[in-house]
């Protein structure tokens, strides 16, 4: 260095931190100033429990504390609806898993795309938007296997019938499951089946 540091300047770089303040993006709040009531306040309302009211549905399964999880329609989007558009074809949507049910849904779509002209599990769950207290939630999805079976667990309000999964078994069929039972098979992709749309928060 140039120049030894002194007293002087010193001071000056201890001003200065004094004097910077930066805002946390979840609390709002500067980290220069006690952590309030009101911030725990928000912190406490970011965490869910299953049976929740929130975000357009009912929370159904949650994991990180609870800062994160699923929540399902808080009806049926159909009682009877089938898992293609008129076409067999391997649309290679076989992912599995929690939040696995998003990429299945849009490679379905993608692969069917408008078919024959009736709507299709995927496609009704992905058009399936709901508005509460003027917040629109639009990002809703058909359930992987795992993501189905989750919902299974929780299954009150539920008919006793076959649900799609997103989940596809082959050419010829995709994963279901009989909500009286929670036994999941491979069904034949133009049978029919009810649909219950979840999202993820």
């Amino acid at each position: 260095m140039a120049k030894s540091i002194k007293a002087t300047d010193t001071t000056k770089w201890n001003n200065k931190l004094n004097s910077y303040t930066e805002t946390d993006p979840l609390f709002s709040a500067s980290v220069a100033k006690r952590i309030t009531a009101a911030d725990t306040a928000k912190w406490t309302a970011s965490i869910h429990k299953i049976g929740d009211s929130y975000g357009g549905g009912i929370v159904f399964y949650v994991y990180d504390g609870g800062r994160h999880g699923l929540i399902a329609a808080t009806a049926d989007q159909s009682a009877g609806i089938r898992w293609y558009a008129g076409t067999y074809t391997n649309t290679m949507a076989y992912a599995d898993g929690v939040g696995a049910g998003k990429a299945n849904t849009a490679i379905i779509i993608a692969n069917q795309g408008y078919g024959d002209g009736a709507t299709y599990a995927a496609r009704v769950c992905n058009e399936y938007s709901v508005t509460i207290a003027g917040v629109t939630y639009g990002d809703w999805y058909l359930p992987s296997k795992t993501e189905l079976n989750l919902l299974y667990l929780q299954k009150a309000a539920f008919a006793s019938a076959y649900y799609w999964s997103s989940t596809e078994d082959d050419t010829n069929h995709a994963w279901a499951e009989y909500f009286d039972s929670g036994y999941q098979n491979g069904n034949g992709k133009s049978s029919t089946a009810r649909v219950r749309a979840v999202r993820a928060f």
